[in-house]
């Protein structure tokens, strides 16, 4: 059902299943940034891992996948979005300038490795055999730019808010730091009205207002 209350018509989907079990492991095609690459924003701290077949959603999580400074684990949020075939990792603050992060996804031999739908464990094929598939990519210089708000849209009782840059949630989602004009030129914070909240979406760097 639609936001307006209008219902889907049927709909039907036709496929055909394999004749013999999967028993190929998947596989990484493509990482952002990409491993070895310098000069990464510091104000972009996520990462994207692509697969060439879909995963076990329940194989994904900050046991399976891994981020290091160094030694040191750098504590990050990991989602997968299935239709893109791809983790995705989110730092909560800002990469650290001139830096090297590494990435680490446990994979083949692994008890607590990632696997397809058909629970096949990940294929170490970063030429390790180590049972990680790993790559690292490096820092470039501190964020000195102010972030800019590119556009906004209204639908129904929701706006968003898209920024040029990632940005600290909690100063996003602080109902007082956003502010209400009606009529144009009288101020109101959203802080003093009732209902209302702000969701972060960190991937698209946008602000959701609701309950206004």
């Amino acid at each position: 059902t639609s936001d307006n209350g209008a219902a889907l018509p049927p709909f039907q989907i036709n496929f055909f299943a394999a004749d013999s079990n999967d028993t190929t492991g998947p596989e990484v095609v493509g990482t952002h940034p990409g491993d070895g690459d310098t000069g990464v924003s510091v104000g972009s701290p996520h990462v994207f891992i692509s697969f060439d077949e879909g995963l076990s959603p329940s194989t994904v999580d900050t046991s399976s996948v891994k981020m290091k400074q160094g030694v040191d684990e750098v504590p990050i949020e990991v989602f997968y979005n299935a239709a893109f075939q791809e983790i995705e990792i989110s730092v909560s603050t800002a990469f650290e300038p001139s830096t090297t992060y590494t990435v680490e996804i446990l994979a083949d031999g692994d008890a607590d490795a990632v696997e397809n739908v058909s629970g096949v464990t990940l294929q170490d094929t970063d030429g390790s055999s180590n049972d990680l598939y790993t790559f690292d990519f490096t820092t470039g210089a501190a964020d000195s730019d102010a972030p800019e708000a590119l556009f906004a849209t209204g639908v129904q009782n929701r706006i968003f808010v898209t920024f040029s840059e990632p940005m600290r949630e909690n100063t996003v989602t602080d109902l007082s730091n956003w502010t209400l004009e009606s009529p144009i030129g009288s101020s109101v914070p959203l802080s003093a009205l009732g209902g209302g909240s702000v969701f972060w979406d960190p991937f698209s760097n946008t602000a959701e207002l609701e309950g206004f």
